[in-house]
């Protein structure tokens, strides 16, 4: 009977040594992707800001590759794609995220999408976010709508792929203000050409 209970006992212990192997990070540290795990989230480079300032795509790939959780949050609540906002202006490292199941729409603490930040970028990397199911239309506590965001960014190329895209160029924030209203008040004046031109209302 012992010798039965001391088989069961090695099998449960070799089971859980293959798990954990099949969940480590891809530099071999021995922590669980565990969104839960502060310790977890601190390994990830896709959370580091130190990691995207130098990252290129395969550096991204070799994450990627290697199991990098793509769905994992800050502490703050920020993604992945989030980071790459705020970093990378290649809209290659946004479709290789993307690719690894990335939620285009998850948002921070505060309604911040990965779309939000793209707005300073080029409209290649825009419209990668866009073509992957992003929120055209979604609004945020602090600066209001993704067009909000593009005008405050004086982007009008952005503003215009945003535009194409569907987003209301009327939409108000909490407190009434416009897209074009925040264009104007900052003299920003290719971007309130292309909300005129586009039907935006004075």
């Amino acid at each position: 009977m012992k010798k039965i209970w001391v088989l069961v006992i090695a099998l449960l212990m070799n089971s859980q040594i293959v798990f954990a192997e099949n969940n480590l990070f891809g530099d071999g540290s021995g922590v669980f992707v565990d969104l839960e795990d502060e310790k977890s989230i601190k390994k990830n480079n896709l959370l580091n800001d130190d990691w995207w300032i130098s990252a290129t795509l395969k550096d991204l790939q070799y994450e990627i590759k290697h199991r990098a959780n793509v769905r994992a949050k800050s502490s703050i609540g920020l993604t992945p794609l989030m980071y790459a906002a705020k970093y990378s202006r290649n809209p290659e490292m946004f479709a290789a995220l993307i690719k690894a199941g990335v939620d285009v729409n998850a948002t921070d603490e505060e309604g911040l999408t990965a779309l939000m930040l793209a707005t300073s970028n080029n409209p290649a990397v825009v419209q990668t976010l866009i073509e992957a199911g992003a929120d055209v239309n979604a609004e945020d506590e602090a600066l209001g709508t993704v067009l909000m965001h593009a005008a405050l960014d004086n982007n009008p190329a952005v503003v215009q792929t945003l535009i194409d895209a569907g987003a209301d160029v009327n939409a108000k924030d909490e407190d009434g203000r416009t897209a074009l209203m925040l264009a104007v008040k900052y003299n920003f004046s290719a971007v309130v050409q292309v909300l005129i031109e586009a039907g935006a209302k004075k």
